[in-house]
């Protein structure tokens, strides 16, 4: 028993001395096969003077690539990859951008946008920041742009623009309507922009036909806007004094009276124009000027003979009185 005890106890020293032995030749080993071996750094995004200065290894240039993403001269991709253990003598290879693909900037002023963005589309470049200002040429016109014309730009670059707003609003001037019918320069004065148009009837010049601007207000030429009243004044039936004595001599049966008209129920204000025809002259406009809704509207008539009316409101027809 003494015997067997001493031998267990002498194969477990020699057990031990032989794993302690392994484990310094494992050591011895790995010294001599790993002498001088390093772990790759990461160099992707740096230069390729960046990348020397990181790295223990010798950097050598495998190619070089287009990329829009990494600017020109900085590594796009290495080989090893970062953290791989490996002799110090190996070469770390790096790829480098070359940049974008460079491009040539196309002419685009003087085209409206929407050709101007197919034009730089067929290039491979984008529309970019757009400003504007008023110019004679047409909206949306390509004034101007960054880069001008034959410069480069890398690929899916961007080209700035200046366009055009149209020429600067003009206040609209009034038009000559003098020796015009009414109606006629009403129309013109109309598609001038005037809107507020007021016809005075009053006695007018002996040259004055009835029914004829003979003056107005503001004079032909003016500056004015859509808001500007402008006043009409149109020669009467007769131009004869209203005294008794010169009426009854110049046209006996002249009559002077009052109309009576009810603007219809509305919501805003509408333009009354009433006509006169007598047994002297025909149709000619006697009134013109806007009222509220449901407003009582006292017309002065005068005419000779059988005397007919017809009203409109906003150009539309409200009826016919005869006095």
């Amino acid at each position: 028993m003494g015997r067997l005890l001493k031998f267990l106890v002498v194969l477990g020293v020699l057990g031990l001395l032989a794993l302690l032995g392994l484990a310094h030749a494992k050591r011895a080993l790995d010294a001599y096969f790993h002498r001088g071996s390093t772990v790759t750094p990461s160099v992707v995004g740096k230069t390729l003077e960046e990348a020397v200065e990181a790295s223990a290894l010798t950097v050598k240039i495998a190619s070089r690539v287009a990329s829009a993403e990494v600017p020109a001269g900085r590594i796009v991709a290495q080989d090893p990859s970062p953290g791989t253990p490996v002799h110090a003598s190996r070469p770390l290879l790096v790829v480098l951008s070359g940049g974008a693909t460079m491009v040539d900037v196309p002419e685009i002023a003087g085209q409206p946008l929407r050709k101007a963005k197919l034009t730089l589309s067929d290039a491979r470049l984008a529309v970019g920041h757009i400003s504007s200002m008023t110019n004679r040429q047409p909206r949306d016109t390509v004034l101007a742009q960054y880069p001008a014309a034959g410069g480069k730009l890398g690929k899916g670059g961007a080209v700035d623009l200046l366009l055009s707003t149209g020429p600067p609003a003009q206040s609209p001037v009034v038009p000559r309507v003098t020796g015009r019918p009414e109606p006629r320069a009403r129309e013109l004065l109309e598609q001038f922009g005037f809107r507020q148009i007021e016809v005075e009837v009053r006695a007018g010049p002996a040259n004055a036909a009835p029914g004829t601007v003979f003056d107005q207000d503001p004079p032909p030429g003016a500056a004015g806007d859509a808001s500007q009243r402008v006043v009409l004044r149109v020669a009467a039936a007769t131009s004869v004094e209203d005294s008794p004595e010169a009426t009854a001599a110049a046209a006996p049966g002249l009559k002077r009276l009052t109309a009576q008209f009810t603007m219809p129920p509305g919501l805003v204000a509408k333009r009354l124009d009433v006509y006169l025809s007598d047994s002297v002259q025909a149709r000619r406009a006697i009134y013109s000027k806007s009222h509220e809704p449901g407003e009582q509207v006292a017309i002065p008539v005068e005419g000779t003979g059988l005397l007919e009316l017809e009203f409109f409101v906003d150009d539309v027809a409200y009826g016919r009185q005869q006095l």
